[in-house]
């Protein structure tokens, strides 16, 4: 299948890839925000069509503590604050990771606009700074608002009382650099380690090699070798010696991973560890047999300018060319979002080194 990305969000509904596969009907069950948390849990684990029901799902999730996937879905709301009363509402919202606030005078009052994640109000005991006072107003209305987009997920977390639904339109009217579009991402293992750099206003969901068996998967071949093997300007038993050294690698990396993964097992096993634990623990102990050009994929969130940012790092000429195969990709989906005037500035131009594109931005 090669190199991917498609938009699963951009504020309408979800889209589910084909390369994930298809949901079971009591799988994708809820809310946009609680689908799109549950496919960025399932591209982790490939376990779309199979496994947990959704509920039971986001409850493993809750009792797991494994709640990053909740950092997909943010939204924004507003707060007003008295000025000599700010600070102390301030002091609860400083130093929690995934939040964000924009402050503007009005009068007596400091109008603060709040743009965090759904992770943000799960783990709000968790990140509470030591000598900040907290101020139980804004925690009621952020996880008001939480459970208004996530009921299902915040029921688990135990919080269902004193809370009102929200008119949702209160969460519509913020200008474009408040909003988020997700996206799933398919590319080689070493291409998915620049991505995954990109850390701020992000949320970032990839594929486990502990958890999924790598026995078949593909390798997404870097375009310079593609374009080697294809050459017309190298000698023909050069082209042929790349391309057997290549399918030489592939098959070597391939049946050792098999080998290491089926020895592993039994070992663990024989030792009286659980099945289950056995079958992770080997697959992590053969993963380190695998290419690094083997197929991975994500559900990769950032907000609209992380997406510009990234756009202009990814297809600057000195990026690798791989990424920038990868992020022509990601620009065409992008043009054709709901946020599409947003990057109508970005278009692309033949790179110099003659593999793919860079981008070009009008002013």
């Amino acid at each position: 299948m090669g190199l991917q990305a498609k938009i699963v969000y951009d504020g309408g509904i979800i889209t589910v890839p084909d390369a994930m596969g298809s949901p079971r009907s009591d799988q994708l069950v809820g809310t946009s925000a609680e689908q799109l948390c549950e496919l960025a849990g399932r591209v982790c684990y490939d376990s779309l069509g199979t496994g947990r029901d959704s509920d039971a799902y986001f409850k493993h999730i809750v009792e797991s503590n494994h709640l990053s996937v909740l950092g997909h879905f943010n939204f924004t709301f507003t707060i007003d604050a008295l000025k000599e009363k700010a600070a102390y509402v301030l002091s609860s919202l400083l130093n929690r990771p995934g939040l964000f606030v924009n402050v503007q005078a009005d009068g007596d009052y400091l109008l603060l606009t709040i743009t965090s994640s759904l992770r943000v109000w799960a783990e709000w005991d968790l990140w509470t700074s030591r000598g900040c006072k907290d101020n139980d107003f804004v925690r009621q209305k952020g996880l008001s608002a939480a459970c208004y987009f996530a009921p299902t997920i915040f029921k688990h977390l135990g919080h269902t009382k004193s809370l009102t639904r929200q008119d949702e339109s209160a969460f519509n009217n913020f200008p474009d650099e408040f909003q988020w579009v997700s996206m799933y991402l398919r590319m080689g293992r070493t291409a998915s380690h620049e991505q995954v750099r990109h850390g701020y206003r992000t949320a970032i969901s990839q594929r486990s090699t502990r958890y999924c068996d790598e026995s078949d998967s593909e390798i997404i071949e870097h375009p310079l070798l593609v374009k080697a093997t294809e050459s017309v300007y190298l000698p023909q038993f050069v082209v042929d010696a790349l391309a057997l050294q290549l399918n030489r690698l592939k098959e070597v990396a391939r049946s050792s991973y098999r080998d290491v993964n089926s020895l592993c097992s039994i070992a663990a096993k024989e030792a009286g560890v659980d099945p289950v634990t056995a079958k992770k623990q080997a697959r992590g102990a053969a993963r380190g047999f695998l290419r690094m050009a083997t197929e991975t994929d994500m559900i990769f969130s950032a907000s609209l300018p992380q997406w510009a940012h990234m756009l202009r790092m990814r297809l600057h000429p000195a990026a690798d060319a791989e990424i920038r195969e990868l992020y022509s990709m990601i620009l065409t989906e992008l043009k054709s979002s709901y946020y599409s005037q947003y990057f109508s500035k970005f278009t692309t131009v033949n790179s110099p080194d003659g593999i793919g594109v860079v981008l070009k931005e009008t002013k």
